[in-house]
């Protein structure tokens, strides 16, 4: 749910294509306890990768159309 967007970049799976538009790609994998998020980029588009990145945990979108999608890919992962 976390790449849904955020207040400042609202677009959904835009950090994604900004990543991999720009040489890198990203991934999150959730465990009992714990997620991980992971990303590269190259190096000259970082800081832009990272305040997109960041924004997800400062001001993240939950969009009523997107929830019940994220909740079926938990249930059946």
């Amino acid at each position: 749910m976390l790449f849904m967007g955020s207040q400042k970049y609202p677009g959904e799976n835009e950090f994604d294509s900004f990543v991999s538009s720009h040489g890198g790609n990203s991934n999150a994998c959730t465990g009992y306890e714990l997620t991980y998020y992971c990303f590269e980029v190259n190096k000259k588009y970082f800081q832009e990768a990272l305040d997109k990145f960041a924004h997800f945990f400062i001001s993240p979108l939950i969009m009523e159309s997107s929830l019940e999608r994220e909740i079926e890919a938990v249930d059946n992962g």
